[in-house]
């Protein structure tokens, strides 16, 4: 599957967290595999736009397809293990 549409598939779904999407997708028939790529990607992402374009959190968790950022950071921490914020201070 594509990187543009693994993003269009999770923006166009409207999740709320990377745990949701993976959910999401596979009850939508795709494989977990998938799933989980899609979700390490917008994560990936995030920490790029973050750290070398040095957006702020708040201006990229909606971007990536997040209705909370309270979402966005638990996902976040959980996959990188430090905050959003973290990575913007070590810039």
């Amino acid at each position: 599957m594509s990187d543009n549409r693994q993003r269009e598939t999770a923006t166009r779904l409207t999740v709320t967290s990377v745990v949701g999407a993976i959910q999401h997708l596979q009850q939508h028939g795709l494989p977990a595999s998938d799933a989980d790529e899609a979700g390490q990607r917008r994560l990936q992402e995030a920490y790029y736009l973050i750290k070398e374009k040095k957006q702020k959190p708040s201006e990229v968790f909606r971007e990536l397809g997040f209705e909370r950022i309270s979402h966005f950071s638990y996902s976040f921490k959980q996959f990188f293990g430090i905050n959003p914020s973290e990575v913007h201070a070590d810039s």
